[in-house]
């Protein structure tokens, strides 16, 4: 996947913890839940995920393994290198980003030459209505809310 073009993409912003070659990020069950209703009707057929450092250059070897019942997130570089803070991830179809997820810890240093990210910033939708929390989530929203909303119905049906 080459540049794409972010701009009607969804920029979402999560707070995360980098320790050694990991980088953990953990969404709240209210924060999940949001951005389910949010992404819910995004279809996934065509959508490509990718992994950027900090300048915007692609990464290759990051595993992700993902918890869906702690609704958390961990990214793994290969063995002797750590990740850049902040870590973008970029969901996209064909050349349009779909959404855009910067993780960021607060307690790191800020890679050279990039710019630190204000973690206490509201998100605005493209209608500019503010969500009143922490940006949370993009493509992490879309895999673990997928994975939330499985859950919830599989718990629901086995109500019925």
């Amino acid at each position: 996947m080459a540049s794409v073009d972010r701009g009607t993409a969804e920029h979402i912003r999560l707070e995360s913890t980098v320790k050694g070659n990991r980088i953990t990020a953990t969404l709240g069950m209210v924060q999940a839940l949001k951005l389910f209703n949010q992404f819910k009707d995004v279809s996934r057929e065509g959508l490509g995920l990718r992994y950027l450092d900090a300048a915007g250059r692609p990464i290759e070897g990051v595993t992700r393994e993902i918890d869906e019942v702690s609704r958390t997130l961990t990214l793994t570089y290969p063995e002797g290198q750590t990740p850049d803070n902040p870590f973008i991830m970029e969901v996209a179809r064909e050349d349009t980003a779909v959404a855009v997820v910067t993780l960021t810890d607060p307690a790191a240093p800020v890679a050279p030459g990039a710019e630190a990210v204000d973690m206490t910033a509201m998100t605005t939708t493209d209608d500019g209505a503010r969500t009143g929390t922490i940006v949370v989530a993009g493509v992490v929203g879309l895999v673990l809310l997928v994975g939330g909303g499985l859950l919830l119905g599989r718990r629901r049906r086995a109500r019925s």
